[in-house]
């Protein structure tokens, strides 16, 4: 490889890397997406973000924490309309390799949805890094996604959990119809949102170019 090909290459990788560090995944699942030396992307952390937020630390919960039946429902509906949108766009692909693009753009979605849809505020939103969490598990086949018997909704469970619907509150059917069921619309959701999506990929993929220069 030429002198000028290496450098391409490495202006490439950092570009992703700084990419991904931009939209909030941490170091670890960076250079674990990327190939790209741990050491080297928390270089690359500290240089660009480190003055503005510090860098997070600890481990990264399991799926099965995420999607606990002794955790708030709330988790499992944040979780279930998650990942209806990152297998919606990702079809049968994603669930033998996990699709950083898709995955970021089912986010941005994700966002975009529940700004909408809900008005109980964020503090019930999942982070990117428990949204790779997801992807990864549903990769490995610990996640799944199943069909409620009673509001028909999909959702997402743990398959070593039991299965329970985060879209129904109670398992009365005149509950669960009332509820607003967010992952049986995500077919009209997904075009509604498609021209934010296309823009605010653009706009990342510019910023990191620059900065890779």
């Amino acid at each position: 490889m030429s002198q000028t090909q290496s450098r391409v290459e490495r202006n490439r990788a950092v570009a992703e890397v700084i990419s991904l560090l931009d939209e909030g995944y941490r170091s670890t699942i960076v250079a674990l997406q990327t190939g790209v030396a741990i050491t080297m992307v928390r270089a690359c952390y500290t240089e660009l973000y480190a003055s503005k937020v510090p860098a997070a630390s600890g481990s990264l919960p399991d799926a099965s924490i995420i999607l606990a039946n002794n955790n708030r429902s709330g988790n499992i509906l944040e979780a279930s309309i998650l990942m209806a949108i990152y297998t919606r766009m990702g079809g049968e692909a994603v669930k033998t390799s996990i699709n950083m693009d898709i995955l970021t753009r089912s986010y941005r979605i994700y966002l975009a949805v529940r700004q909408t849809y809900d008005q109980r505020g964020d503090n019930r939103l999942l982070d990117i890094n428990r949204a790779w969490v997801l992807a990864r598990d549903y990769r490995c086949r610990l996640v799944s996604i199943e069909k409620c018997n009673c509001c028909g909704t999909h959702y997402a469970y743990f398959v070593h959990n039991e299965k329970k619907c985060g879209f129904c509150v109670t398992s009365k059917p005149r509950a669960a119809d009332a509820h607003i069921h967010l992952g049986s619309e995500m077919s009209a959701l997904l075009p509604m949102f498609a021209q934010y999506d296309d823009q605010m990929g653009e706009a990342s993929r510019q910023l990191a170019n620059q900065w890779a220069q």
